[in-house]
């Protein structure tokens, strides 16, 4: 709407809202000509005729000043509403694009916790994996030397200590959802299983090259071990009364790789669960954003 349209549109509402004054208006003159022909006490300067034309004049002038003065008035107000909206939409706008900017750092910090959590997981898989046990399990008989045997078991125990720390360390950054209680959860259960098994073959070792009674005595003051693997050892070594050193480390290597046998499921676990973990995690960044603005 023009300028001019929008000056008569606030004129035609002054007339509507203010009838009762055009009324006014219109009845003064008749008005004004009963006063003019009562006769004055007073001598006044000019006839009914000037004193008519003077009072229209006036009033007239009285009556374009309001009419001028509330379409200024309706004009500053409509400005201030105008202004007032535009501020207000504005802020809207200002904050969507500042909740916008604060998403949009949080989602590129999101992105890189989760690759540095990816190579954290992918490094403590890899710690798990069975074919460091199955050496160290096959040096019973091939390698049957004690310290060079527990030399490959501290450095298995030390990779996994160390990726599984890091894990940790890793989802102290953010808030604990119920997928990353889960995984903390199956993770140190698997971490326990594996390493109990990392500590029966250590203690397996810790008989290598000894005779019947010492590995008979071994047994009892190993509290650690587990029963299957006690069973193993009495049914394998102690009952048979073996004497050859060889034979009793051959025994221990079948032993030790049996037991190893479980480590392998610990592995494929441990994938299954990490590789999830990370799906569901990506899933949670990829809302920040299509969530909270439909974009990606």
């Amino acid at each position: 709407m023009s300028e001019g349209e929008n000056r008569w549109s606030l004129i035609r509402e002054f007339l509507k809202a203010y009838w009762w004054a055009i009324l006014i208006i219109l009845a003064v003159p008749i008005l004004l000509n009963f006063i003019v022909l009562i006769p004055a006490f007073l001598p006044i300067v000019g006839g009914s005729v000037e004193w008519l034309s003077f009072h229209g004049s006036y009033i007239g002038s009285v009556i374009a000043s309001l009419i001028t003065l509330y379409v200024l008035y309706k004009q500053l107000q409509h400005n201030h509403e105008e202004n007032e909206k535009t501020r207000r939409e504005n802020q809207v706008v200002n904050e969507k694009n500042r909740q916008l900017q604060l998403d949009l750092l949080k989602y590129e910090q999101e992105k890189q916790w989760l690759q540095e959590m990816r190579t954290a997981c992918v490094n403590n898989v890899c710690s798990y994996n069975n074919n460091d046990v199955q050496e160290i399990c096959i040096a019973f008989s091939f390698h049957p030397n004690l310290e060079y045997i527990l030399s490959k078991v501290k450095v298995v125990m030390n990779r996994l200590a160390q990726t599984d720390t890091t894990i940790g360390f890793l989802m102290f950054k953010i808030d604990s959802d119920s997928w990353s209680l889960k995984f903390d959860k199956e993770k140190e259960k698997l971490y326990k299983e594996y390493i109990q098994i990392i500590k029966d073959i250590q203690t397996l070792a810790n008989f290598i090259n000894q005779n019947v009674h010492n590995i008979q005595i071994g047994l009892l003051v190993s509290s650690n071990l587990s029963t299957d693997v006690k069973t193993s050892v009495e049914t394998m070594i102690i009952i048979p009364q073996l004497s050859n050193v060889d034979d009793i480390n051959s025994r221990l290597a079948m032993i030790a790789i049996q037991r190893s046998a479980a480590a392998s499921v610990i592995y494929e676990s441990i994938r299954t669960a990490s590789f999830n973990y990370l799906k569901k995690q990506q899933e949670r960044i990829n809302k920040i954003l299509t969530e909270e603005h439909g974009t990606r």
